[in-house]
């Protein structure tokens, strides 16, 4: 999903981008295209992490002085740290604005910066009522005693970032991108049940790390956070177990929110 906003966002900048599954195929494709510009590296990917693929384009003589940017979901500046160490530029955390992306690719490739503008169609159907991601039953779903109470007084959804992903990408390519929201979560919502049913503390933790960059990459503020807390809060099986049903709720009233933009968007 996260691909599929990179490359929209890139699309208004009229660059060429190649998109690769893990961290063995950039490696591959750095070293068989040495005219690529600039890498924007996802540091959690299958086969082989961002980590440890940076090392390896780094340790060739071609990758020593290629532009890579991590991109990430974790907040947290000590990994931040690590990320540069292993041979990143710089760190973006998802999910990043349009300006961010630009600002860097600007930076990096400055050649590459001539924006394309989306064709807008009825930009007066695009106009969101303004309590439509509101949660109203936020204060009755967390508490002070409960970890996820930070998200509380989130609304389940952002209409300024939906109102600027229209304005960045035109009604239909953030319909396209937020239809296919709703099959991610359920999948890692599944993933993240049975990996609790296992105990298995690594699984929760990317679980969680994946529903987390989808929620905030696709405007959906309070189930982002809810899932970086479980994260961070991974190797804690008894209260993530505690938490899990005000998280899967959140997660039906997001979808319900995703489904309700999309209806709208294509009224």
């Amino acid at each position: 999903l996260n691909q599929h906003v990179i490359k929209a966002l890139l699309s208004r900048l009229s660059v060429d981008v190649q998109v690769v599954e893990n961290g063995e195929l950039a490696v591959d494709a750095v070293r068989q295209n040495p005219d690529i510009d600039l890498v924007l590296m996802d540091v959690h990917m299958p086969e082989m992490d961002g980590i440890e693929a940076t090392r390896r384009i780094r340790a060739r003589e071609d990758g020593k002085h290629i532009p890579i940017i991590g991109l990430t979901a974790e907040a947290f500046s000590d990994r931040h740290v690590v990320f540069k160490e292993a041979g990143m530029n710089e760190v973006m955390t998802k999910p990043f604005t349009e300006a961010a992306l630009l600002k860097v690719v600007s930076t990096y490739a400055p050649e590459k910066t001539t924006l394309v503008e989306p064709e807008v169609k009825n930009p007066e159907k695009m106009l969101l009522p303004e309590n439509l991601a509101q949660d109203e039953n936020a204060a009755e779903m967390s508490n002070s005693n409960n970890i996820l109470s930070p998200a509380v007084d989130l609304p389940v959804g952002s209409d300024m970032k939906l109102r600027e992903y229209i304005d960045q990408l035109g009604a239909d390519v953030t319909v396209s991108l937020i239809s296919k929201s709703p099959e991610t979560i359920e999948k890692e919502l599944g993933v993240l049940k049975a990996a609790m049913d296992a105990a298995d503390q690594a699984l929760i933790f990317r679980s969680a790390h994946t529903i987390a960059g989808v929620a905030g990459s696709m405007c959906a503020d309070k189930l982002a956070l809810q899932a970086s807390i479980i994260e961070k809060n991974s190797e804690d099986l008894e209260v993530v177990q505690a938490v899990f049903p005000e998280f899967s709720d959140t997660a039906t009233h997001t979808i319900s929110w995703w489904q309700d933009v999309v209806t709208q968007l294509q009224a």
